[in-house]
């Protein structure tokens, strides 16, 4: 759905993201969101440029030098599922947007019991993905953790 939506014109996304937002909420902010002329891409930019400085100064303030973050949603999920799950690239989307520097390390695999926990759990869905199907068997599979810095501070990530 979200590779078809980028072949819709703009101004029909606009048109439609309010009924469609009522329904699903994040796709209807998703259609509304693109930029219609280069006056309102500059904008955007502008506005990017700010939260990106907000974002460094507060972790700046708290003497971060990078953040650690999950680097997804689940682990290792089936290669169609990621498109699927919106949620599920958050995590990388913020770091893309503020023009970070990240990188995801492995630091532990997923186990039989871990497996098990996913198979017992009572919640069946997210963003309408059935996250069980997606992952299961994925025994064995890295599960990471994203590092993240600052904007030309990629040593700090290779440090970490």
């Amino acid at each position: 759905m979200q590779v078809t939506l980028w072949m819709i014109p703009t101004w029909v996304q606009r048109a439609l993201s309010y009924p469609i937002s009522l329904v699903f909420p994040r796709m209807g902010v998703l259609m509304s969101s693109l930029t219609r002329d280069t006056f309102e891409l500059r904008e955007a930019y502008a506005d990017i440029e700010a939260y990106r400085e907000e974002y460094v100064g507060l972790m700046m303030k708290d003497n971060l030098d990078v953040i650690l973050c999950p680097a997804s949603i689940m682990p290792a999920p089936q290669h169609d599922i990621p498109s699927k799950v919106l949620c599920g690239v958050s995590y990388t989307c913020l770091y893309n947007l503020l023009d970070f520097g990240a990188g995801v390390v492995p630091v532990t695999k997923v186990s039989k019991a871990d497996e098990e926990k996913l198979i017992n759990d009572t919640q069946k869905l997210i963003n309408g993905i059935n996250y069980k199907k997606a992952t299961i068997g994925a025994i064995g599979m890295p599960i990471g953790v994203q590092v993240a810095a600052s904007p030309f501070r990629e040593e700090a990530v290779l440090r970490a």
